[in-house]
């Protein structure tokens, strides 16, 4: 575990490759709004192209909050 999260290595279910799969369990017990301005973020991140820049294709929050990224 880093200091903000935990990072997996897995097998994207949709494209064939690898994919790395970030959890922010300390974000969990943010306020909504917190968890909000996260996914506000995220999207607009995932709208980037660039060669120098991670592609994030998903991110979301698990049932019991745990924010995550797909990259």
């Amino acid at each position: 575990m880093g200091p903000v999260g935990q990072v997996f290595q897995a097998q994207s279910a949709i494209d064939p490759g690898i994919v790395a799969v970030k959890l922010f369990p300390f974000a969990a017990g943010l306020p909504a709004e917190a968890i909000s301005a996260f996914a506000t973020e995220a999207s607009r991140v995932a709208e980037l192209r660039h060669p120098h820049v991670v592609q994030l294709f998903r991110c979301g929050t698990f049932d019991d909050g745990t924010p995550y990224a797909v990259t």
